[in-house]
């Protein structure tokens, strides 16, 4: 009886090779299934009429197996093992079952029947190629001699099932029920051996529910570091397109915000350090998967910023060396670098520098401040006077210029009056004139006369080099009451020069 089970064990052996476990899972986690079988059923036992238990002899007197099986399967937990329980049927002609000497033919079948409960201990259960070994007990039937025997007969054996779709699949097995009444297979009691009923061969699997995939949180791409208010993109990667759904995702930024979807977008509105966690879940909820990221946020960079810009003094005398105290306030993100640019080809830093000017001019004083954010820039104007004689400090009076009746034409008196006044204005830059413009009582039009002979003044200057910015020119109108300038009426009709400092 040695090679009794040497053939279905190769056949299962070599099924074996097509394993393919690189696949998702194929199967339900709980469904009911039906399964069709169909084989080659040999006879192994006291009357066998095989003494030397020759194999090639055992197949060539086998004979068809048919069968079904109605069941439940299902997967143990999250793990790789997965197990069956089925109502078995196999109906079997086993052409050797009365070759043995002795044994009365005449109206016995070759036909045996086999009912019971089969269990699966299915390994790999959740990939395309499943082996499974297999154990039950059954009831065998036969009809010999016109009379029906029943007996017992526990039921083993091995195989593989192959999940062609996520329902339907096909099967290669080896089985064997050991008949513990030797009495019901060959009609021969006086015999304490058992006896064997095998069979070889394969089926269809067809299950009732598609598997139920889990989803799951493949991996997650979060940003390490936020400023306060940036916005930023986080997405997960999962097995949305095996996962049975529906199938829900959520973000949880720690912050006590929420968002839905594979992808989110979010800003954090407060320094910190922050959990990010997304959770997927189906099969409403029952199975789920979670991962989650850090972020950390701060407080965004301030770029530096120019809020004042002076001088001390901002207009001085060039001839009596003077110090210019500059200063700025300046906010912004530490560290910042101020540059000075004076105006005169020359540069300074720091918040408060100090700089002496030697020539007279104006200056458009330039300060660029900067920091790792950003940079900006402010001017402002300083004005270095040029230098004037002694003299000009005691200026306090200069000549007034006298018209003709209802005139504004310069007399060449009026001419010489004004050259010494000009001669002034050239010497003393830093001196402006007021230009004052008077009419008499019973001239016409007094307040247009006193204006133009005010202009008529002003040009003389202008064409003489002094720069009208220096001049202010006013018309009086008539004049009323007396003056110490002259004798009679002549006294009115004239344009003061002032000095104005």
């Amino acid at each position: 009886m040695k090679h009794r089970l040497l053939t279905p064990l190769m056949a299962i052996v070599l099924a074996l090779f097509v394993v393919d476990s690189a696949n998702a899972q194929l199967r339900a986690d709980g469904t009911w299934y039906l399964q069709a079988r169909v084989g080659l059923g040999t006879y192994a036992g006291d009357h066998d009429g095989n003494p030397d238990d020759d194999i090639q002899q055992f197949l060539e007197d086998g004979g068809l197996s048919v069968g079904g099986e109605f069941g439940y399967a299902g997967r143990f937990g999250n793990g790789p093992l997965g197990g069956s329980l089925g109502l078995y049927y196999l109906a079997g002609d086993y052409p050797n079952i009365n070759d043995g000497p002795g044994i009365n033919q005449n109206n016995s079948s070759t036909w045996r029947h086999t009912v019971g409960l089969m269990g699966r201990l299915h390994f790999l259960y959740p990939y395309r190629v499943s082996p499974y070994l297999q154990a039950g007990a059954a009831a065998v039937a036969g009809n010999m001699n016109d009379s029906w025997e029943v007996g017992f007969a526990p039921l083993a054996g091995i195989g593989v099932d192959i999940a062609i779709t996520d329902r339907f699949g096909i099967f290669l097995e080896g089985s064997t029920a050991i008949s513990i009444d030797d009495n019901v297979l060959d009609l021969n009691p006086n015999e304490d051996d058992m006896d064997w009923l095998h069979f070889l061969g394969g089926g269809l699997r067809l299950n009732f529910s598609s598997p139920f995939t889990a989803i799951n949180v493949l991996a997650l791409e979060c940003p390490t570091e936020l400023n306060v208010g940036e916005t930023a993109t986080f997405s997960a990667s999962t097995n949305l397109n095996q996962a049975t759904p529906p199938v829900e995702f959520r973000w949880n930024f720690g912050d006590g915000t929420t968002a839905t979807g594979e992808v989110a977008t979010h800003s954090f509105s407060t320094a910190g350090t922050y959990t990010v966690e997304f959770v997927a879940s189906n099969r409403d909820g029952r199975a789920t998967s979670t991962r989650s990221c850090t972020v950390t946020v701060v407080a965004p960079p301030e770029p530096a910023e120019i809020v004042t810009v002076n001088a001390s003094p901002m207009t001085f005398d060039v001839c009596q060396p003077t110090t210019v105290q500059f200063s700025a306030n300046v906010r912004g993100d530490d560290p910042i670098t101020y540059e000075w640019n004076f105006g005169d080809g020359t540069t300074g830093s720091g918040a408060n520098p100090t700089h002496t000017y030697s020539e007279a001019g104006t200056y458009t004083v330039t300060l660029r401040a900067s920091n790792a954010a950003g940079e900006t820039s402010r001017t402002l104007t300083v004005r270095a006077e040029p230098c004037e004689p002694a003299i000009c400090s005691e200026i306090t009076e200069m000549n007034s210029v006298f018209f003709g009746r209802n005139s504004s034409t310069l007399t060449d008196e009026g001419r010489q009056a004004l050259q010494e006044n000009l001669e002034i204005l050239a010497e003393c830059p830093n001196l402006n004139a007021r230009v004052v413009g008077f009419a008499a009582p019973g001239e016409r039009n007094p307040q247009q006369l006193s204006e133009d002979r005010a202009r008529a003044v002003e040009q003389f200057y202008i064409d003489g080099g002094v720069p009208a910015s220096r001049l202010n020119v006013v018309g009086s109108g008539q004049v009323s009451g007396t003056t110490s300038k002259k004798e009679g009426t002549s006294q009115h009709r004239r344009v003061d020069t002032i000095p104005v400092r």
